[in-house]
């Protein structure tokens, strides 16, 4: 998992983003598998920024990054457009998956939903 953080193609990706070639990546990753019929497998509306509150002043790059084909029919990843600019919603524990997320009232709110 690791030699996939630290593709160059990644690298680059990351270094165009933030606009500097300094990037560094950390050696923790989230697996979440999808296991069908399972909630607790969901994973719900959240930014990943919540994630990273300690970090307020660090630029950081979240990437995912699959290892099997996606669809629309077996989750594939779902962005809201321009919340990559909107303010940081509270984090609200999914009790389902244990997943911080956006609140219900934060869902409702999301463009296009």
């Amino acid at each position: 998992m690791y030699r996939i953080l630290i593709h160059p193609v990644l690298l680059d990706l990351a270094a165009d983003l933030l606009g500097t070639e300094e990037v560094s990546v950390h050696g923790i990753f989230n697996a979440r598998p999808k296991l069908p019929d399972q909630k607790w497998t969901d994973t719900p509306w959240h930014q990943d920024a919540e994630y990273y509150r300690d970090a307020e002043h660090a630029h950081v790059v979240s990437m995912w990054y699959p290892l099997q084909q996606v669809t629309e029919e077996n989750s594939c990843l779902q962005v809201a457009p321009g919340q990559h600019q909107a303010i940081l919603h509270e984090g609200h524990n999914d009790e389902e998956t244990g997943f911080l997320g956006l609140s219900p009232e934060a869902r409702k709110n999301l463009p296009g939903r």
